[in-house]
């Protein structure tokens, strides 16, 4: 059985390919708009980048699986598209919901965007709402045709290495630059030191977990009350 029609992995990867196009291309290099935090891991710091990137993936496995599934058909294969889902949709959900709710409005982040768009990068808006606006979109029209929910086992030790490698790196490239990535990790800082660092850290585990668990909330609900 494939577990996820053509189209649909059509659309994701449409939407993940446009994203990162946007993000490399139509916006700012790293190096100018992130010099000291990007100084040493680039882009891949970013969990911007990170998330287009491994959606894409995704998405270019769900395709890879539709196109094949009538002379190869792979069962292995279908598995790793339901282990991977609650990735995926955690990704894909925070990223619209955590740009727009802490950075988009935010006045250094519009003071910043007007700057380099008159500046020799007019299409930074774009690229910004390109590589942010619709990712939650595709995360629910995937947990709307999926035809196979992922299990809690799945949902734990899919999210759970991502959150842990990108917790590490964060503190990693802290201690290369000295510069955490983002204002409430500063914030954390002052206030409570390690500490109040680790507990943030604690939270964006928690809530990155719930996010995957909401992904296969809304597929078991749908594969038992609406098919």
């Amino acid at each position: 059985m494939v577990v996820v029609g053509l189209a649909w992995s059509l659309v994701s990867t449409a939407g993940f390919g446009f994203a990162n196009f946007a993000d490399l291309y139509l916006g700012v290099p790293c190096a100018i708009e992130y010099p000291e935090l990007g100084r040493f891991l680039g882009r891949w710091v970013m969990l911007t980048f990170q998330t287009n990137v491994f959606c894409l993936g995704y998405s270019l496995l769900c395709t890879g699986l539709c196109t094949a599934a009538a002379t190869w058909p792979s069962r292995e294969l279908d598995e790793w598209v339901v282990r991977l889902f609650p990735l995926y949709f955690m990704l894909a959900l925070f990223l619209t919901a955590g740009y727009y709710t802490t950075v988009h409005f935010n006045k250094s982040s519009r003071d910043g965007r007007k700057f380099f768009a008159e500046n020799g990068y007019p299409y930074i808006i774009l690229s910004k709402h390109a590589s942010h606006g619709h990712a939650t979109a595709l995360a629910l029209m995937m947990s709307a045709v999926l035809n196979e929910a992922p299990s809690v086992r799945h949902v734990i030790f899919s999210t759970g290495p991502f959150l842990l490698e990108y917790l590490l790196l964060t503190c990693l490239n802290y201690r290369l630059t000295g510069k955490w990535m983002y204002p409430f990790l500063d914030d954390a800082a002052k206030k409570n030191g390690v500490r109040g660092v680790a507990l943030v850290m604690l939270i964006i585990i928690a809530i990155g977990a719930i996010c995957g668990l909401f992904g296969k909330i809304i597929i078991d609900f749908r594969l038992h009350y609406w098919s």
